[in-house]
């Protein structure tokens, strides 16, 4: 009976570590973040921004070790995970091209979180749902086009805000680099914590995923809180939407390796097509 209790109390400890790491992620989103962007916290917003970033990635890269025999329950396959331990790559390969050889941002923390996590991977061998080549062919396929589109659309609707356009001519390279560095910066933080983790945690919870689908949606919109009063339209348009169809492409596919692409597409579409004048 001793030994009953002994293993009970070892899995209930070993289910608070997922737990914990997943309220560290809402934490550096929602009161860090949001307070940093608001300057309420002595610290600016660069280095706020970098601490988010940092943390929010090392923090996946814990739970995706953590459960890596059930990844499929947060949407998660190989694809998912070989963008998200290639993205601080192609981010930093992108800013060179883009930034006339030169680096803004330091991501070295986490090309080297996404090295170790890639050899805990390799001697810890995680257990996914095998998809045929095919099937991520067509995904992927879906990916890009529905994040082109909804980026076009979503753009023209993000100018109508905005009176600043940019001289600058979208081009393929352009758009490839900026795919990537919205890859890094953007999709890699967001669609695991909130497509990834929190879908599946609320689904173990018993969650109706129709429901989950549209809280999720809500979250990611008051995670963009600081749009409110500024950039209406971002707020209460492109934010919710985006989320919805995040969660969409999430949910169907059952990979956010799905949405992670769509959510690189559509930020740097939206991005290039906000900026061009169309008067």
């Amino acid at each position: 009976m001793n030994n009953i209790q002994v293993l009970v109390e070892d899995k209930k400890k070993h289910n608070y570590i997922p737990l914990l790491l997943l309220f560290g992620l809402l934490f550096l989103r929602f009161p860090f973040l949001i307070l940093v962007l608001f300057d309420k916290i002595p610290i600016s917003k660069v280095i706020g921004s970098n601490v988010f970033q940092d943390g929010t990635y090392l923090l996946t890269a814990m739970l995706i070790f953590v459960k890596r025999d059930s990844l499929s329950e947060y949407n998660m396959d190989f694809t998912a995970l070989f963008i998200f331990m290639i993205a601080p790559v192609a981010k930093i390969i992108s800013e060179y091209f883009l930034n006339a050889n030169m680096i803004q941002s330091d991501w070295w923390l986490q090309i080297a979180i996404s090295i170790c996590l890639l050899i805990a991977l390799l001697l810890y061998r995680p257990k996914l749902h095998k998809r045929g080549i095919k099937e991520i062919l067509l995904w992927l396929l879906i990916a890009v086009a529905v994040g082109i589109c909804s980026g076009l659309l979503m753009g023209y609707i993000t100018s109508l805000q905005s009176s600043e356009h940019s001289a600058t001519q979208p081009t393929i390279p352009l758009l490839i680099n900026l795919f990537f560095i919205q890859l890094g910066s953007a999709a890699a933080v967001e669609e695991p914590l909130f497509r990834g983790f929190l879908w599946g945690f609320l689904k173990n919870q018993h969650w109706n995923e129709y429901l989950i689908w549209l809280f999720q949606a809500a979250l990611f919109m008051f995670g963009h809180i600081y749009y409110f009063g500024v950039n209406n339209f971002s707020f209460f348009i492109i934010v919710p939407f985006s989320a919805l169809m995040f969660g969409l492409c999430a949910w169907r596919s059952r990979s956010i390796g799905t949405s992670m692409i769509v959510h690189g597409f559509y930020n740097s579409i939206v991005d290039v097509v906000s900026h061009m004048a169309w008067q």
